[in-house]
């Protein structure tokens, strides 16, 4: 008995096609090639509109201003203005200074090499063995004794005041 229902029981078919039954078929089931540019342009003008939009939008809020707006500009105007001079006029000290600089660092090393052409000068003019043969031998004048010399001890500075005199011994 089991055979009998087993044939009567219709055996998997391959069917590569489906069949829909008795309602008529779409004509258009695939929409046409001129509906989808219809669809693509619709999408397209839709777009450019939402921008147009959007760019009047911007511009509306582009042109208004209040006056708080207005002065808050004004005064970053107005600062960054006052700032910028304020650097120019410290780059032209800067300038100046440099230039004044130069000037007196020329006069200094002019002033160095007169001052030591003088001190030449001075050197070759003074003739030290002539003034201790003058000072030995007209003025009778001679080198101090050890007993002669007295040592004086210095705190702190480099010169000493004499409030009495130098006793004689």
């Amino acid at each position: 008995m089991e055979n009998r229902r087993s044939s009567r029981v219709p055996k998997k078919v391959n069917r590569k096609y489906s069949v829909d039954g008795n309602a008529v078929r779409k004509t258009n089931a695939v929409p046409s090639r001129r509906e989808e540019e219809w669809k693509k342009e619709r999408e397209e003008r839709r777009r450019r509109r939402a921008r147009r939009n959007a760019a009047r939008r911007n511009r509306e809020k582009s042109m208004f201003m209040s006056a708080t707006y207005v002065a808050f500009l004004s005064i970053c105007i107005a600062l960054g203005t006052i700032f910028t001079t304020m650097y120019i006029l410290e780059q032209v000290k800067i300038n100046s200074n440099k230039a004044k600089t130069s000037q007196l660092s020329s006069q200094l090393n002019e002033l160095k090499v007169e001052n030591d052409e003088k001190v030449k000068e001075i050197d070759s003019a003074v003739d030290l063995d002539h003034i201790k043969d003058v000072a030995m031998n007209q003025l009778g004048m001679k080198y101090a004794r050890k007993d002669q010399v007295v040592y004086y001890s210095v705190e702190s500075s480099n010169y000493m005041n004499q409030y009495n005199s130098i006793p004689e011994k």
